[in-house]
């Protein structure tokens, strides 16, 4: 994540979130949510996404487990 976020335009403004440092700041308005994740968090990213989609808020994913079964994380 942190290299996708050295891509973006230099006008936007990038958080990145290790939850292993960190915790999610739920009061955050963002305008797009991007999670990389492996198989064991899957079902943790999946509650991650559904928590921001919930209020509107578009989430892509990626990261192994997504390459992996991207029919599954498309449900998600």
């Amino acid at each position: 994540m942190p290299y996708l976020a050295a891509r973006a335009p230099s006008d936007w403004h990038v958080t990145h979130v290790d939850e292993e440092a960190e915790e999610i700041d739920w009061a955050v308005d963002p305008d797009l949510v991007g999670i990389t994740f492996h198989t064991p968090s899957a079902h943790h990213a999946y509650r991650i996404a559904a928590r921001f989609r919930s209020r509107g808020v578009c989430v892509v994913m990626g990261g192994p487990h997504v390459t992996l079964l991207p029919e599954e994380a498309a449900r998600h």
